[in-house]
């Protein structure tokens, strides 16, 4: 859904400048692209209209409908006759910027989940030549949901200057742009990004953390504060003035109870008692923190199984780490007959499971109850992964289960299975995807994909299961007869990597904890495939006293996170090649001494949005 400012188009020259100068308002795209905007298709590329159905793309950018409410925005596509980039340009009309406080704000998203467009912003202070435009701002690859930008234009005070946007992608798909402003603006105006698990254990507090940003005025902040319910969890004092531009952080402990829903809302509130939503949400708490495992029976032949992926692929916006998804094909090129077997009392296409509960079916992306239900559900065990390769087809996998209750186990009724995907594969001629999604734009890039076949360029398939058995049988006698509660037990095998596999790079390993009565995943985590060679550089973004790293032996460390969720820390070898993945959730044992050579590692930890890079040499 989009979010609306209030604005409308026009220049205010020779008008005397109140205390809020505003010199561009509301360019929604409610009725195209305005007369006194210019666009410049550049690159003169025709584009592959046959590939696209609900709008009419041209080589400049035209305006398309783009929510379910009829709103509209600016589109350009880079989905281009020939390979190369596009050039296309979207400016404004001479604009004359306030001599303080001028601020550049818009919203986009990308069409395409996995083909992500990028633009750039310019400006130029002498005319709409494009040789001079210098570049203001840029975006590599925008989000798949609606993302807020805002840039100071405080370097142009007085001036007048033409700015614009610049479609540079190249065989991507479509962009989408909106709500361009430039002014002082004149309301409160925050963007949260919160880093809060959704899930959590039996650990009495849980981090209710994240970053927010002012997009609107100056900002009198007295405090921020934190309530679940109607009681005041914690609040942080500031009493100051929080600035346009200006970004901060939050962090509370919120108490959790086994069994409970927790809900919490962070404000922001002014000295005047003005009060903004930060973030509202909730986490929910069980005995250990839940992976939701969620599977969808799927084929390339179903007309309709399009119309469930954008929800899906927004899920996995929305819970990161905290969910793994496969994707089942039913009777399909890329079926794998022990899903299709474990598939076959669904008798309707597409199914969504949560936790593999049968008898809690999701048909379409109207109905909510299925998740809330799963979402909601007790989860007595977890299970923490490890990973290493031979970089040829072998994969060796320790899995560590612990249960939160003594569980009689003599029916071998509890057991560990595991699951071999590939976590992205592209379509073919000979595995098209059909489309029918209906004409709500909720569907996304397959609302514009045209009726039929997608073309393979545009269509890719995520967490296809290659392998093994074990996914729906679980492992015969993984787990003993009596589970003592908090007692941690070790799973140790092999996978071998099949030759349907299109690109080894993409493989991950999911580990299930599984009620083989009654096919409930209590639990599940997934590590994807350590390189055996590639070298990998990584961005260190630790920040001290974030990620615990303790070693209680030569060779052994423990990883401590900050949060109970799950996580992973890769193992690079001082060339920079990853030499082995381990998983866990909140913290984990990483021995180095039992596979690998004594000497310099770095230890890569990856939470959410967060990580850390550790050196150990041992």
């Amino acid at each position: 859904m989009k979010q609306f400012f209030s604005l409308a188009l026009g220049v205010l020259a020779g008008l005397p400048l109140v205390a809020q100068e505003t010199v561009l308002l509301e360019t929604g795209f409610e009725s195209g692209i305005p007369a006194d905007f210019t666009l410049v298709c550049n690159d003169q590329m025709p584009v592959k209209s046959q590939n696209f159905r609900n709008i009419s793309p041209t080589s400049e950018w035209f305006g398309g409908k783009v929510d379910s409410e009829d709103g509209k925005a600016a589109f350009s596509t880079s989905h281009r006759t020939y390979e190369m980039e596009t050039d296309n340009w979207l400016i404004t009309p001479k604009l004359t910027i306030p001599e303080r406080g001028a601020w550049l704000k818009w919203t986009a998203k990308t069409i395409h989940y996995y083909l992500r467009d990028g633009y750039k912003v310019m400006i130029s202070t002498t005319d709409k030549s494009l040789d001079s435009f210098t570049q203001l701002y840029s975006v590599e690859e925008e989000t798949y949901t609606w993302n807020r930008h805002l840039v100071s234009l405080a370097d142009y005070a007085g001036q007048d200057v033409y700015i614009a946007f610049v479609h540079n992608s190249q065989s991507k798909y479509l962009i989408a742009l909106d709500h361009v402003y430039v002014g002082q603006p004149a309301t409160a105006d925050f963007v949260t990004k919160n880093e809060t698990p959704r899930f959590a254990g039996n650990v009495g507090t849980v981090s209710v953390n994240g970053t927010f940003r002012n997009y609107g005025k100056d900002f009198n902040l007295a405090e921020v504060v934190c309530t679940s319910g109607t009681e005041v969890v914690d609040k942080k004092v500031w009493g100051e003035n929080f600035l346009t531009g200006e970004e901060s952080s939050f962090e509370f402990n919120l108490p959790v109870a086994v069994g409970e829903v927790s809900a919490y809302h962070v404000e922001a509130v002014s000295s005047e008692g003005e009060r903004v939503t930060l973030v509202k949400d909730s986490v929910i708490c069980s005995h250990f923190a839940r992976t939701l495992f969620l599977e969808k029976a799927t084929g390339t032949w179903c007309n309709s199984c399009p119309s469930v992926i954008p929800y899906i692929q927004n899920l996995e916006e929305r819970y990161r780490e905290e969910i793994v998804c496969v994707e089942a094909h039913i009777n399909d090129p890329m079926s794998y007959l022990p899903y299709s077997n474990g598939f076959k009392s669904v008798v309707n296409l597409p199914t969504v499971l949560y936790n593999r509960d049968f008898n809690n079916h999701q048909y379409n992306v109207l109905d909510t109850k299925p998740l809330n239900k799963a979402l909601q559900k007790a989860t007595n065990a977890k299970v923490d992964l490890a990973l290493e390769y031979d970089g040829n087809t072998t994969i060796s996998v320790s899995s560590k289960v612990m249960f939160a209750t003594d569980m009689d186990n003599t029916t071998d009724k509890y057991r560990i299975g595991y699951v071999l995907i590939e976590k992205h594969v592209p379509s073919t001629t000979e595995m098209r995807q059909s489309n029918g999604a209906p004409s709500m734009p909720m569907y996304n890039e397959y609302f514009y994909f045209p009726t039929g076949n997608v073309a393979p360029e545009l269509m890719f398939f995520s967490n296809v299961p290659r392998g093994t058995e074990s996914a729906f049988l679980g492992v015969k006698n993984s787990l003993p007869t009596a589970i003592k509660a908090q007692e941690e037990y070790l799973h140790e095998t092999t996978l071998e990597i099949p030759e349907t596999v299109v690109n080894k790079e993409e493989v991950a390993v999911i580990a299930l904890v599984l009620n083989y009565y009654t096919d409930e995943v209590l639990n599940a985590m997934e590590v994807k495939l350590p390189s055996a060679s590639s070298s990998v550089c990584w961005e260190d973004k630790s920040v001290d006293g974030e990620a615990k790293l303790l070693s209680p032996s030569e060779g052994t460390y423990q990883v401590v996170c900050p949060e109970d969720a799950p996580f992973t820390v890769s193992v690079l070898a001082a060339d920079g090649s990853v030499q082995a993945v381990y998983g866990g959730t909140g913290q984990a044992t990483v021995v180095l001494g039992e596979k690998l050579q004594s000497g310099f590692y770095l230890l890569h930890i990856q939470q959410g949005n967060r990580a850390w890079t550790r050196k150990v040499v041992w």
